[in-house]
């Protein structure tokens, strides 16, 4: 919110200084500089909200360490069931990206399932396929969707899900029936 009104804040006083530039060039100057400080204080919030947005889950973690932490939190902190399962300890090279990509797209299930699923069981899987990707997999037996309720690509953790996945090359698909629960699927490459 800061950010946005510091942008604000600076489009105005641009706007301001423009029509002050010819009657009055010194206050125009001078919101000018007014605005230059205020960029300067917006880029450092905007600093602060891409080191915040990074996965400090995965410091000094792998993948699979920090599926596990996020899983077991997830189990401890809801009542439904949560297991993770990585039938490939050794998946080969993730890049950073594609590590925190995997991340990332893990965490939106899992909430999903835990706050509107009503889910009992939620299972996250690791794999290596033979293609060569990476493959997360979180399935719960939680209410589904049906057709009329179909997942709309606009809807924030949809779209991220798949503009992470797909910024790596990968793929991501998400499925449901009514009562039957949803399986949200994605696959990245791996590197060489």
């Amino acid at each position: 919110l800061d950010l946005l009104q510091s942008l604000s804040a600076v489009k105005v006083d641009i706007a301001t200084a423009e029509l002050r530039s010819a009657a009055d060039p010194d206050r125009a100057r001078e919101t000018l500089e007014r605005s230059r400080e205020e960029l300067t204080r917006a880029i450092e919030s905007a600093r602060r909200l891409v080191t915040g947005l990074r996965a400090r889950e995965l410091e000094g973690r792998d993948l699979v360490e920090a599926l596990e932490a996020l899983v077991a939190e997830a189990d401890r902190r809801h009542a439904a069931s949560f297991s993770f399962r990585c039938d490939a300890r050794d998946l080969g090279t993730l890049s950073p990206d594609a590590t925190e990509c995997l991340y990332r797209i893990a965490q939106e299930p899992l909430s999903n399932a835990a706050r509107h699923a009503e889910a009992r069981t939620v299972a996250v899987t690791l794999t290596r396929t033979p293609e060569g990707h990476a493959r997360l997999r979180v399935e719960d037996d939680g209410r589904g969707f049906d057709d009329a309720q179909a997942v709309r690509d606009d809807a924030f953790g949809v779209l991220g899900m798949r503009e992470r996945d797909v910024a790596l090359g990968g793929r991501v698909s998400i499925e449901g029936r009514p009562g039957e629960g949803t399986r949200v699927e994605a696959a990245v490459p791996l590197a060489g």
